[in-house]
């Protein structure tokens, strides 16, 4: 419903809700299933969360956690910056 009231619905190929898992946060179960949906490697993927249980379940996944604090942390150059440390490492 967010999604749809920011206007954001049109970028994604799916969505995820706790109504399709089992286990909610912070068990891993909604990212690794999200991971497996886009049929890529955890290792490819970076996971954006501000929260305490969303920051262990992205860790527990395997993907990199890009944490933030406030909705204007996530921009552009902040993810950018990130993607750019990972690849240095």
């Amino acid at each position: 419903m967010m999604m749809d009231r920011a206007h954001l619905s049109q970028y994604l190929e799916f969505t995820l809700s706790n109504q399709e898992v089992v286990k909610g946060k912070p068990d891993p179960e909604m990212y690794n299933k999200a991971i497996l949906t886009l049929n890529v490697l955890p290792q490819e993927c970076v996971i954006v969360e501000d929260n305490e249980n969303g920051i262990k379940a992205a860790r527990a996944s395997g993907a990199h956690v890009l944490e933030v604090e406030t909705v204007y942390d996530v921009n552009y150059e902040n993810i950018k910056k990130f993607i750019m440390s990972i690849e240095e490492a």
